[in-house]
């Protein structure tokens, strides 16, 4: 799980960034293209910090880490409405994002868990090579 863990933070932090670096530049193109990168940074944001937790506790149960992604939310919803009584740039759709991101979160750790805990199928004919049932468990397994 720690792998997987990693890798997530990793992404999203290297997503955002990347958004972050260049949005000023293709920010105003079409309504679509604004709304994904003036929001993907909270949705990212969910995403990555909710994952640090696996990394930091070894096993981490799945009613401890909801609860997490719900604090989290709440934190960045916290700050959202921080930015609209400080007269800062408010929108609806960063809301929209981070609930998003906690619920892939989420998912994300659900289906992480699952995998991990496959086991994979003996093949039919002996020697037959690596499977992709086997592939995708060993990808998750630490």
């Amino acid at each position: 799980m720690q792998k997987f863990s990693w890798t997530v933070v990793g992404m999203s932090f290297l997503i955002t960034v990347i958004i972050q670096s260049v949005r000023q530049y293709h920010w105003g193109i079409s309504e679509l293209l604004d709304l994904v990168i003036g929001s993907s940074p909270s949705f990212f944001y969910v995403v990555g910090l909710a994952f640090v937790i696996p990394i930091v506790k070894h096993s981490c149960a799945i009613r401890q880490f909801i609860s997490t992604v719900v604090f989290i939310v709440l934190g960045a919803l916290v700050y959202e409405y921080e930015q609209l009584l400080t007269h800062r740039q408010f929108d609806t759709n960063d809301l929209y994002a981070t609930f998003s991101g906690g619920l892939v979160a989420i998912l994300l750790f659900l289906l992480t868990r699952s995998l991990i805990q496959l086991k994979p199928i003996q093949d039919s004919k002996p020697g037959s090579g690596l499977t992709i049932q086997r592939y995708v468990v060993h990808l998750f397994r630490d």
